[in-house]
């Protein structure tokens, strides 16, 4: 087996290439820079890609997340395209590629590979992630680093309060509170995304503004779609942003009430007075410091991940950190709650549970064990990389 592996800026890179090094799989890297919102840039990225697999011979084209351009290019050399998704929703650009038959694409969010699969897509999989618990555990914390890193509770992530503030603020002002109501209504609501239901075409037609339709758009492009108008699927991954952002204030803020947080992140928000801002940490050196020395760390999903466990839930486990989360339905296809993990179902559960943990240190210390091997049996790079190679017919 030899893979040609599409280089971008995910945080996984690293422990991907060292998991296909110790498995002695061959595989050489492809380093192609390109934006998915021009053409100009796709064609020549495109083409260079065909050149890469002209000049050796590879068993399958590999990349971290799904990539229509590189679907075009392995249908068109006849040759396997692997990808493996930690985004959701992962699986965007052209609907068509989505189809072709030399694709072999794992999602890492169940409720996201259902979808597709009800629209006929063949040759999707569900995989969870993967983390690398030995090379997490192999940093070594000063003291100085020990007094910024520790604390009660933490949370490392985006709060996204620019996208909300951009979205808003480019509509009438009944059109911005319409929208602002359906977001407080989906952050009430848990397991179910009534966005998906209640963005329809209709409602587009009447709140659109020209600049309001340029922002979205933009936002698709990002996203790796071409858009000539604004999509329903488009706005509503911008809500379940913003809806993601007043979760995360809120709880921050009330959390903060009670007990020392700290939040790392480019983001700032004035509402979060009580908590302690600590800035952005780098993912390889920094964040595994934080969760290790975090009494209790924090997972607030992105809403947009349906059912999915988000790598950061992964990561906190790996390094021997406590994690409070809320529910994610894929997370009990491995992890039990109030054994590997603690789950809470609302805000005001999020502060008992809080206030339990923080005050029983012997339970707090278990779950971290659970937890722990948990993820080093069932969630490594190996284990993982495995079932693809299995199901791919490359192993």
């Amino acid at each position: 087996m030899k893979l040609l592996v599409y280089e971008w800026t995910s945080f996984t890179n690293f422990d991907l290439y060292l998991a296909l090094r110790a498995d002695k799989i061959p595989f050489c890297i492809a380093r192609i820079p390109f934006s998915a919102r021009k053409k100009e840039e796709r064609d020549n990225f495109m083409e260079k890609l065909e050149e890469l697999l002209k000049k050796d011979s590879y068993d399958a084209v590999f990349s971290i997340n799904y990539f229509d351009c590189i679907a075009q290019v392995c249908y068109k050399q006849n040759i396997l395209y692997i990808s493996w998704s930690y985004d959701s929703p992962s699986l965007g650009g052209k609907i068509e590629t989505h189809f072709y038959p030399t694709n072999r694409i794992f999602l890492f969010d169940s409720a996201e590979l259902e979808r597709h699969q009800k629209m006929g897509k063949q040759h999707l999989y569900h995989l969870n992630l993967a983390v690398n618990p030995e090379r997490m555990n192999q940093l070594k914390t000063t003291p100085l680093e020990r007094i910024k890193y520790q604390s009660d509770i933490s949370f490392v992530g985006q709060l996204y309060t620019v996208e909300l503030q951009q979205i808003l603020g480019c509509l009438e002002e009944y059109s911005a509170a319409y929208l602002s109501a359906l977001v407080d209504i989906q952050r009430r609501v848990y397991q179910v995304n009534l966005l998906s239901r209640l963005i329809t075409k209709e409602i587009l037609d009447f709140i659109r503004t020209p600049e309001f339709e340029e922002k979205v758009k933009e936002f698709g492009k990002e996203l790796g779609g071409y858009q000539d108008e604004i999509h329903p699927g488009t706005l509503e991954l911008l809500l379940l942003k913003a809806v993601t952002n007043r979760e995360r204030i809120l709880l921050l803020a009330l959390l903060s009430q009670y007990y020392q947080v700290k939040l790392f992140s480019g983001d700032r928000h004035q509402v979060l007075e009580k908590v302690i801002f600590c800035g952005k940490v780098d993912y390889l050196k920094e964040m595994p410091k934080v969760f290790h020395h975090s009494k209790i760390n924090l997972n607030i999903t992105l809403r947009s991940i349906e059912a999915g466990i988000p790598l950061r839930c992964l990561d906190i486990l790996g390094c021997h950190g406590f994690l409070m989360t809320n529910y994610q339905k894929d997370l009990f296809t491995e992890l039990e709650d109030g054994k590997d993990l603690v789950v809470y179902e609302n805000m005001e559960d999020a502060v008992e549970k809080a206030e339990f943990y923080l005050k029983n240190e012997k339970a707090r210390k278990e779950i971290i064990k659970n937890g722990y091997k948990k993820v080093k049996d069932c969630f490594n790079y190996h284990r993982q990389l495995s079932k693809i190679w299995e199901i791919t017919g490359l192993q």
